[in-house]
């Protein structure tokens, strides 16, 4: 079993939940702290009832840990990814899960630079929104058979990027109906 400061390290090691590439958004509690995140809120009905939400990247979070822990919403606080959950549950070392955090930022750095190099610089958008910009103002008529190899490989990277995302970080179906609800913007 891990003790929790190794839980802790490996989470501030990893941060893709606060970075956007685990979720896109964090949605507030009625009880939540909302005026740290009063210039990113937004209000959208999910399932009959108007919540609050801001989207990642979080401006809390550093890119190695968050700035704001202790105060963090709630959703922030009952969040525990797969990796996470197989790591405190003995299933994984620490190691295996770090191994699988540089593999999953890796990906998502290629993927940056590739967004940056054509345009989509925004770092205030979650690498998923900048994708999809991308995509939508370079090939408003998507044809795949017009890529080059250079656009393959960023397609390969962003789908590899899912299959791991959704293998070691998302959590099983219920666990993530539980926690996540998805936004379109």
């Amino acid at each position: 079993m891990a003790n929790s400061e190794d839980s802790k390290k490996l989470c501030s090691l990893c941060g893709m939940c606060c970075s956007g590439i685990i979720v896109d958004i964090v949605i507030i509690s009625e009880n939540d702290p909302k005026e740290m995140f009063l210039d990113l809120i937004f209000d959208k009905e999910f399932n009959g009832s108007s919540r609050s939400f801001f989207p990642l990247p979080c401006p809390h979070h550093n890119g190695h840990h968050c700035k704001i822990y202790d105060d963090t919403p709630k959703i922030c606080k009952e969040w525990l990814c797969k990796l996470l959950i197989n790591f405190e549950s003995g299933i994984i070392d620490f190691n295996y899960a770090l191994s699988k955090i540089n593999l999953v930022k890796d990906l998502a750095s290629q993927i940056d630079s590739f967004l940056k190099m054509h345009g989509q610089e925004d770092e205030n958008q979650s690498w998923r929104k900048r994708v999809s910009n991308f995509y939508r103002k370079k090939y408003p008529n998507l044809d795949k058979s017009g890529f080059s190899n250079h656009n393959t490989e960023f397609l390969l990277n962003i789908s590899t990027l899912d299959v791991y995302a959704n293998k070691y970080f998302i959590p099983d179906k219920k666990k993530k109906e539980d926690i996540l609800q998805t936004v379109q913007f």
